[in-house]
């Protein structure tokens, strides 16, 4: 039971929405919303199976960046952001092929990976 030491949600969109942006939501029940540095979310936006657009956000900047409702007893997040970067989530958009590596940095920088990935990642 319990947290996991490392967790990564990955959304994906198939397409831009009719402002050019890319939606996403993450919904929680209300007082459990995940804030933890070590909790990762991917924002995918999918190109048929290619990925086009990618973006990799801890959780505290996830829940600080992204639109914030509450509906129906849950806390909802609502991720929109621009393929060009040009937004607030700009600064979290990565290449697509640099997924690896971008994960070992957040690893790296984990305030408590477990030692197994932390040896992976040459912590």
């Amino acid at each position: 039971g319990g947290d996991p030491t490392l967790g990564i949600q990955v959304k994906t969109a198939p397409s831009l929405d009719r402002s050019g942006v890319v939606e996403a939501r993450a919904s929680y029940p209300v007082g459990h919303v995940r804030d933890d540095n070590s909790f990762l979310y991917a924002v995918v936006l999918l190109d048929a199976v290619r990925i086009e657009t990618m973006w990799l956000i801890r959780s505290p900047d996830f829940n600080r960046l992204a639109y914030h409702i509450t509906e129906s007893g849950r806390e909802i997040f609502e991720f929109r952001g621009r393929p060009s970067g040009d937004d607030a989530f700009g600064a979290f958009r990565i290449d697509p092929l640099q997924i690896g590596p971008a994960i070992l940095t957040a690893v790296q920088n984990s305030p408590h990976p477990p030692q197994w990935l932390a040896e992976i990642a040459g912590r």
